[in-house]
């Protein structure tokens, strides 16, 4: 799903510029988003099949994250609570449908989409539960989920670069994170 993606794109176009119309393009993609995405639980489907105009129903962390991150930006630019609101019901959402199995349910980066959707929430909401629940799944796969030589494995093997390169942001961002909150 790209629209959660150019979403942040065009808040972060507008903070850099205060050019209005990133902003009113943001607030038609959010919109647009979530009449056609957005699942009765405030997670993202996937995709709208072009063909057909059905809905993939596979739910990743990817859009979910593109979309939460979305919500904070445009807290962050207009100070209105209602998006506040839906940025935490999202992630009250994500947190036990992605992370409340202690076990990734998809690749790290996509997880790592999401992670940065988190620390970008904790700016205006202090509670570390997200980043808590997330590095209960980062612990399992650090100690399950590599092989001998320290890489990590997938369902056919080693992770390809791009998940390899998802667990580097994850790890970077995660230690930044102890250094700045108390996440026991």
């Amino acid at each position: 799903m790209a629209g959660g993606r150019a979403a942040t794109d065009a808040l972060q176009l507008y903070q850099a510029t205060k050019n209005k119309a990133y902003l009113d393009t943001a607030l038609k993609i959010v919109n647009w988003t979530n009449s056609k995405l957005q699942t009765p639980a405030k997670l993202y489907y996937d995709n709208i099949r072009v063909r057909n105009g059905s809905i993939g129903k596979a739910t990743f962390s990817y859009n979910t994250g593109t979309m939460l991150e979305s919500y904070v930006y445009l807290y962050e630019i207009t100070k209105d609570k209602k998006y506040l609101d839906e940025a935490n019901a999202i992630a009250d959402s994500s947190l036990t449908f992605f992370y409340g199995r202690d076990k990734f349910r998809d690749g790290y980066w996509f997880n790592a989409v999401l992670l940065r959707a988190y620390q970008h929430l904790l700016k205006f909401n202090k509670d570390t539960k997200y980043i808590i629940g997330f590095k209960k799944c980062l612990d399992n796969s650090l100690k399950t989920e590599k092989n001998e030589q320290g890489l990590f494995i997938g369902r056919d093997g080693v992770q390809n670069l791009v998940e390899h390169g998802g667990m580097l942001e994850i790890l970077a961002r995660y230690a930044w994170l102890e250094g700045h909150y108390n996440l026991n």
